[in-house]
């Protein structure tokens, strides 16, 4: 599952790198690293038992998922804040 994940990680970023508008925002693919593979992991997490010496952390919530929504959270900042702070047009 893993192997998968990063492949589908690996074309998807390749492509965005592909794009010139990406690469004039600092941080863009950072940011959909992180979001991306949260996403991913978080689907993956849902299908997984918790850890046996961690078990649920919060009702039926385990740490990877509290993982994933931190990754989601920080990769979605790291965009607006590449996006916010570019000096050229915001043509996507």
């Amino acid at each position: 599952e893993a192997f998968f994940e990063g492949i589908l990680l690996f074309i998807i970023l390749n492509l965005l790198w592909k794009k010139q508008w990406v690469r004039k925002h600092t941080g863009f693919i950072s940011g959909i690293f992180l979001l991306l593979y949260g996403i991913f992991r978080a689907f993956i997490e849902l299908f997984r038992q918790p850890d046996a010496q961690l078990g649920f952390i919060f009702m039926h919530i385990t740490m990877g998922q509290l993982l994933c929504v931190t990754f989601i959270v920080l990769g979605s900042w790291i965009i607006y804040k590449a996006c916010k702070n570019s000096k050229i047009d915001n043509n996507f």
